[in-house]
């Protein structure tokens, strides 16, 4: 579910846009600095919160965490500006519901309300499962609430819960809506592509030494790495390839003196080879790590001797940090191993690290082969990047400039390759900006001739117009699917939404220079 969310995320931005069209043109801002009144830090609708109401809500807060915590709770890092704000936001969450029961008149009835009160747990009932009203006024007493606060306040959670449904329930939308997203999913246009060649740009551009220095200056940040380490490395089984456990070795994996029909249950049982597999090696594990140190250390650079001798192959990996990341060998990824590898006063030698356990079955042993201290990396050693960056920069520029021109001159009318379907869950050569292009012109625009163009390429594309081999509805088969995968988890993502929506139709305004907080005041 969550691959599809990644993989469509501009289409479920879209999603979004299209089920708030009504509210996206109202203007008003969510988040404004413009002085209104000292003692308010939030406006909505016909609400606000003043000052006093926040520090009140924000202390009672604020001691609730104190007592989870206990002696960690620390007031400097916990009151902060950025803390306040977020408090802030929740409070105006709630404010804006409750401004939107009002204003959407979603009352709450009394049977609807009795119903609630017996379904709470706090509330005692009788003998005959009616309210124990001596035990309930004793309640309210104790809470320092009357009789109608509390009610009033079930019957205002009752009416958000109405616009919480609302907001939170998938693809529950309007007709029109529905119609809308399917129309704007589904848009197919044809086109025809035909690629510009780049070779011969590359052969008459060159990219002049002052070039070079003035890119490596104002990007730095990209020059500026953490401290890496290329690594050359061997996994070592502890048992030979295709191993196949003994008596003996099942013997000493279980203990006792199991008899032979036992013995031969085990090798039938995959999952109870696998076990004796990995306690046959662990018994051998800690041998073999010293015949591995005894080895490196007649030759501390070998690793090749280290792989011949004990059945390895070496590999190598690049920019191994301490932190790790998603590029690196699986491997690599656990930061004992990685770390076993990279640190240790075998990196200033580049000799063999002290073998370590990789799993049930093997080590790893490895050595640095280069080591890269944090900091700007030497203009020497990134040139050749910087040089092929700026050429392909200045190859595309040049290859789109000359196509607009070629395009001055040509008919749209006139074919100029295969035509092909884009459209918004389609893969094409076409980057997503030429996709919004092609989509957004009308009937009456085409056929049109536009340039397309990425990092590394220039086309020019004719846009057709509207693909008439297949009625719309045809178009996707997956798309109904795809969308009810997405719905579920749309709740989050549209309740986030429809709150946005109301912020906006409400001319919610918030003061966070109001607020105070550590950070604020230090800044």
């Amino acid at each position: 579910m969550f691959n599809f969310v990644h993989k469509h995320k501009q289409i479920i931005q879209l999603i979004l846009a299209v089920m708030f069209i009504p509210f996206m043109f109202s203007g008003v801002s969510n988040l404004t600095t413009m002085d209104f009144n000292g003692d308010v830090v939030a406006k909505i609708g016909k609400q606000s919160i003043t000052k006093a109401v926040f520090e009140q809500n924000f202390n009672q807060y604020k001691d609730k965490v104190r007592a989870q915590m206990g002696d960690k709770f620390s007031e400097a890092d916990f009151d902060t500006f950025e803390q306040r704000t977020a408090f802030l936001n929740e409070m105006v969450d709630e404010y804006t519901v409750s401004e939107a029961v009002q204003s959407e008149h979603l009352t709450v009835s009394d049977a609807q309300l009795v119903s609630a009160l017996l379904k709470d747990p706090i509330v005692s009932r009788d003998a005959q499962g009616n309210i124990d009203r001596a035990k309930y006024e004793a309640l309210l007493k104790q809470n320092h609430l009357t009789e109608a606060q509390y009610e009033s306040s079930v019957r205002n959670r009752l009416s958000t819960g109405l616009i919480e449904q609302v907001s939170g329930s998938g693809f529950n939308l309007q007709p029109l809506q529905q119609a809308a997203i399917g129309d704007v999913l589904t848009q197919v246009r044809l086109v025809e592509i035909k690629p510009i060649d780049l070779t011969p740009y590359m052969a008459k551009i060159t990219v002049g030494s002052d070039k070079v220095d003035a890119y490596y200056q104002s990007h730095a940040a990209q020059f500026t790495k953490t401290e890496s380490f290329d690594v050359d490395y061997v996994v070592i089984p502890v048992l030979p390839a295709n191993y196949v456990p003994n008596d003996v070795d099942i013997k000493s994996a279980f203990g006792g003196t199991p008899t032979a029909e036992e013995i031969n249950k085990v090798k039938k049982d995959p999952a109870l080879i696998k076990d004796v597999l990995a306690k046959t090696a662990l018994a051998k594990m800690e041998a073999v790590a010293k015949d591995i140190d005894a080895t490196s250390a007649k030759a501390p650079q070998d690793l090749a001797a280290i792989a011949s001798r004990f059945g390895g192959k070496i590999e190598s990996a690049k920019n191994v940090t301490r932190t790790g990341d998603d590029a690196l060998p699986e491997l690599l990824k656990s930061a004992d191993v990685r770390l076993a590898l990279i640190t240790g006063t075998q990196v200033v030698g580049k000799a063999i690290s002290s073998p370590v356990k990789l799993n049930d079955t093997s080590l790893i042993v490895g050595r640095v082969s280069k080591q890269t201290p944090a900091g700007l990396l030497p203009l020497a050693d990134v040139q050749a990047e910087i040089e092929k960056t700026l050429k392909q920069e200045s190859v595309v520029a040049q290859a789109r400039g000359d196509a607009q021109k070629q395009i001055a001159s040509m008919a749209a009318s006139t074919s100029i390759g295969t035509p092909v379907a884009v459209g918004p869950l389609l893969n094409s050569n076409l980057n997503r900006s030429t996709v919004a292009q092609v989509l957004a012109l009308g009937a009456k625009d085409v056929p049109k001739l536009l340039v397309s163009d990425d990092a590394s390429s220039v086309s020019i594309v004719r846009v057709i117009g509207e693909d008439p081999s297949k009625p719309a509805s045809d178009k996707f088969v997956g798309l109904k699917p795809a969308l009810q995968q997405w719905g579920g988890i749309s709740g989050a993502l549209q309740q986030r939404a429809y709150l946005n929506v109301l912020r906006e139709r409400l001319g919610v305004k918030l003061y966070p220079e109001h607020l105070g907080g550590t950070e604020k005041s230090k800044a």
